[in-house]
């Protein structure tokens, strides 16, 4: 067995908008690429609405809040999503059980605790794992000091939040929702060796499971910045995939959204799988 891990790049995020929104999908793509939470309001709705509505198992979620509504659509665009991510193509390609576990918007940390309790109930023998870091900053944080304690996977993205406004409103009362988020991250920020102790843990924590378990590891760096992190000869696949995907393929508001970048991953992976 093959295990993967990973953020939106081998998730399949995305991967079906174009078939979703169909001849609105130019014009959306735009507006979305400006603003994430609009990109994330609509396309819940729509999911929704496409999927969900008009089916009788959910005529009483109809009339509940949106965001019961919209946490029921975020369940099912991950799964329809998930046919389509590369991991899933490589198992086919290779006839080898593949397990994805790459989750949109993940970090690093996230990921390896993912990991780690597949691996405890896991009964089949795991022979090559697939580590795709995530971006270099993300991580979680509690979403909300005042009564909402779900937790919330960010990244430098929620900067755009940090405006004058939102600095003047910070004066005048304590922070709450967004602006809460924002002060949180700023705070991790001013932590010059945060993020990068917190990738060195983690790849501590696979050596260890390395052994443990006896498996071959292979990692995908999303930024090149986490090179500097990797200190004992771990074998790296690509260290800067990000950046090549948005110059090489077709994105979406964040991710590559075609076959032809599933198929380059495909092929990237399944050189090293023996």
């Amino acid at each position: 067995m093959i295990v993967v891990t990973g953020d939106c790049l081998s998730s399949g995020h995305e991967m079906l908008d174009k078939e979703l929104w169909g001849g609105e999908y130019k014009k959306r793509i735009q507006a979305w690429r400006l603003n994430a939470d609009i990109n994330v309001k609509e396309r819940l709705q729509k999911v929704y609405d496409t999927y969900l509505r008009h089916d009788q198992k959910f005529e009483r979620i109809n009339r509940k809040d949106s965001w019961v509504r919209d946490a029921f659509a975020q369940i099912k665009i991950k799964e329809l999503e998930h046919p389509h991510s590369w991991p899933v193509h490589l198992g086919k390609k290779i006839h080898r059980d593949v397990v994805n576990l790459a989750q949109e918007g993940s970090n690093f940390n996230l990921m390896m605790d993912k990991f780690e309790k597949f691996m405890l109930t896991n009964k089949i023998k795991v022979t090559h794992v697939i580590h795709q870091i995530p971006g270099h900053w993300r991580t979680t944080i509690k979403a909300d000091k005042v009564g909402h304690f779900r937790m919330k996977h960010i990244g430098p993205n929620i900067l755009t939040f940090d405006t004058v406004w939102h600095n003047f409103r910070n004066l005048i009362q304590r922070p709450e929702g967004a602006r809460y988020i924002v002060e949180e991250y700023k705070k991790i920020l001013r932590q010059p060796e945060y993020f990068n102790d917190t990738i060195r843990n983690c790849l501590a924590r696979n050596r260890h499971l390395e052994q443990k378990y006896q498996y071959k590891t292979f990692y995908i760096l999303t930024q090149s910045i986490t090179k500097k992190c990797l200190v004992n000869n771990e074998q790296v696949l690509h260290d800067d995939l990000k950046p090549f995907a948005w110059e090489n393929f077709e994105s979406g508001t964040d991710c590559p959204i075609t076959m032809d970048y599933v198929d380059y991953m495909v092929d990237l992976v399944g050189s090293v799988i023996d």
